[in-house]
């Protein structure tokens, strides 16, 4: 049954792409986060879907958990300076994480879900205004960027809603002019509108990307993928695994 789990998409760069699934959930992004040295996936993530993110992504693959779940895209946020981890991580997982050498910073927050409360880059964060002012300062200091409280879409969970590589951020359907700006302004990024997974605006949930890749949710549509890898700075065409 696991070779239904993916495809691939290889484009005439030889830069891959997957499409994939969790046992049915297309939700790939809430298992993971990557930057451009590493990816970190729930361990629900079987070892063979595990590499072939890796492979997409080319960087090294980690299978972890975060305070026993395999929700890591919501507990995690941080940029090349720093990894940001909710302080209810069990200790064991500190531990475990500690042993692949990243730069680990342990936030102490009521805000566990830093992925879905942080968005950020080496050029800046935009956090949710529902962090306190010494909770700021913590973020400011450990990713080493400028820092602003806001909303995006009127929401605060704006982590939830983009994922970007240092190309671009495709963002929530809804967002406005304002929005792009803020985007513009903190992180320096210019942003697209846009959906995955047939239509969910959430686009974090299904997708995982950095500069050498992507990883997309298996209901994500032809026109979905043709147009987020024109944004993010991708192009390929889709091959069965």
């Amino acid at each position: 049954m696991f070779h239904k789990l993916f495809k691939t998409l290889v484009d005439t760069q030889d830069m891959p792409a997957l499409i994939a699934h969790l046992n049915g959930n297309p939700n790939i992004g809430l298992y993971g986060f990557c930057t451009d040295k590493y990816v970190l996936v729930g361990k629900e993530v079987f070892p063979e879907l595990a590499a072939k993110i890796g492979k997409a992504l080319k960087v090294p693959v980690h299978r972890i958990t975060i305070a026993g779940t395999s929700f890591i895209g919501v507990f995690l946020a941080g940029n090349s300076h720093a990894l940001l981890v909710p302080s209810l991580i069990f200790d064991y997982e500190l531990e475990a994480l500690k042993k692949f050498k990243l730069p680990i910073q342990v936030m102490d927050t009521r805000l566990t879900c830093l992925g879905n409360n942080i968005l950020c880059n080496d050029q800046g964060a935009i956090i949710s205004p529902e962090f306190t002012q010494q909770e700021m300062q913590f973020i400011q200091k450990a990713l080493k960027v400028p820092v602003q409280k806001a909303k995006l879409v009127s929401l605060d969970n704006l982590g939830s809603l983009a994922a970007l590589n240092k190309r671009a951020a495709l963002i929530h359907m809804d967002a406005s002019e304002e929005d792009f700006q803020l985007i513009k302004k903190v992180l320096n990024l210019k942003a697209f509108p846009g959906t995955i997974n047939l239509g969910n605006p959430y686009i974090k949930a299904g997708l995982l990307c950095n500069d050498q890749g992507y990883v997309v949710g298996e209901q994500s549509g032809g026109p979905e993928m043709v147009y987020l890898e024109q944004c993010l700075g991708f192009a390929g065409k889709v091959e069965d695994e």
